[in-house]
């Protein structure tokens, strides 16, 4: 899996935070688990989730700065 999907993923992950108030972690593990039914499992590996943790953590961690800075620029 390349850093481009586990990017997608997370996004799909921030997606489901923002819209339907899912907790990160488990809108996180239900975009793996979509994957896994697409066959992307097989070519995930520790980094990947890592990756992707990591990336998700940091972008939960400043979301409210980063809606603030959105907020400027969508208006």
């Amino acid at each position: 899996m390349s850093r481009r999907d586990a990017r997608e993923k997370v996004l799909q992950a921030m997606f489901a935070v923002d819209l339907g108030g899912a907790d990160a972690e488990e809108a996180l593990g239900q975009a793996w688990q979509l994957g896994a039914e697409d066959g992307e499992e097989q070519r995930r590996s520790p980094a990947d989730d890592a990756f992707a943790r990591h990336l998700l953590i940091g972008t939960a961690s400043m979301r409210e700065r980063l809606d603030g800075v959105l907020e400027v620029y969508s208006t």
